[in-house]
Order: C-alpha cells, then structure tokens, then sequence
C-alpha cells in the first residue's frame, strides 16, 4: 500500500465520475416516455434513438476507462487510509469500492448484452453497429431489468461514496479526499 494514487489513476477516477454523470444524465433522456401531449412524438422518438445511441456509446467509453481503472488499480493498489481511522469505516470503505467496481462491470456488461439484443441499430462511434440483428424481446428485456437495478444501486452507491468524501475533508479533514483532488504531486501525511 502506499500513501496516495497515481496520477493515471486520479485521471481515470475523475473521468469516469464525470462521464457516469453525465450518461446517467443522457439515459434519462430516452428512460423516461413522457407521451405526445403536444404532438412531437416523432422528434421525441427521433431524439429517443440519438440518446440512446449516445448513452451506448458513453457506455463503451466507460468501458474502456474500467479496464484501464482495474489495470492501474492491481499496478499501483490503493492508497493507505489513515491508521487511526475506524475499523466499521474501514470495512465500509473497502466494501464501498467492491460495490462500485462490481456494479460498474455489471453495468457495462449488462449494457453491452442489452444493446446487442436491440430491435433497432444501435451504431456507436458513428461506425460500429453494436445490434448484433438478432433481437430477442424477452431477452431484452430481462437484462433491461438487470441494466436499471444496478444503475439504481449504483447512484445509491455514489451518493454514499460523495457524502463519504465530504465527510472526510470537510469534519475529519484526513487528507483522504485530497489525495483525489491534486493531480501532479502526491499527498503527504
């Protein structure tokens, strides 16, 4: 263990933070019917299918920043946290993480399932057509399922993981949330 990240893997934490935010933000825009009461059903259909191509495409951008988290993450490990800490913090902090890494690849693979059991081309990158053709509606739908229990779990998670974050620089003041923030010189304790 050592004293604090690497500087790849505050990059990559940052990265994904605010790409998540953001493609929760986008899956929004197509999750969500909110009917014809003005007759734009056709631009609402039309802007549905262009977010959820975006959403998909995030979601394989995502997917390569994970495999490059996970690399880094078994490279560098993980920073020490501090030693006077609590142990219930300590168990949760680890088992936060866990959390997160595991809702992360579910999501990920879940959304790759989902996208390839499309009825409707979804083309990520403006090239690669991820629809394998083969739609499968029940299939579809129970990996949706899957898809939106764990984006539910995971901003639960995140919400605990900020909250968490806050709590440390801002009462206990630890420097564990600094450690995050600067990017080219390492936190010492």
């Amino acid at each position: 263990m050592q004293n604090d990240y690497a500087v790849t893997q505050k990059v990559i934490h940052w990265l994904m933070g605010i790409f998540i935010m953001l493609d929760l933000f986008i899956a929004q825009k197509f999750g969500n019917f909110v009917g014809d009461h003005d007759g734009f059903i056709a631009y609402y259909n039309e802007t549905r299918f262009a977010s959820r191509v975006d959403h998909a495409t995030m979601g394989y951008i995502l997917t390569a920043l994970f495999v490059l988290r996970v690399y880094f993450r078994n490279r560098h490990g993980g920073a020490e946290l501090p030693a006077n800490m609590p142990q219930w913090q300590v168990r949760a902090a680890h088992l936060g993480h866990v959390g997160l890494y595991v809702l992360m690849g579910a999501l990920f693979l879940s959304g790759i399932m989902t996208a390839s059991a499309a009825s409707q081309p979804i083309v990520i990158f403006a090239t690669f057509d991820v629809a394998f053709g083969a739609a499968d509606e029940s299939f579809f739908q129970a990996v949706r399922q899957i898809h939106e229990l764990c984006t539910n779990l995971i901003i639960a998670l995140i919400v605990i993981h900020v909250c968490a974050a806050l709590y440390h620089h801002f009462i206990v003041r630890d420097h564990i949330t600094a450690r995050m923030l600067r990017f080219w010189k390492r936190v010492e304790n």
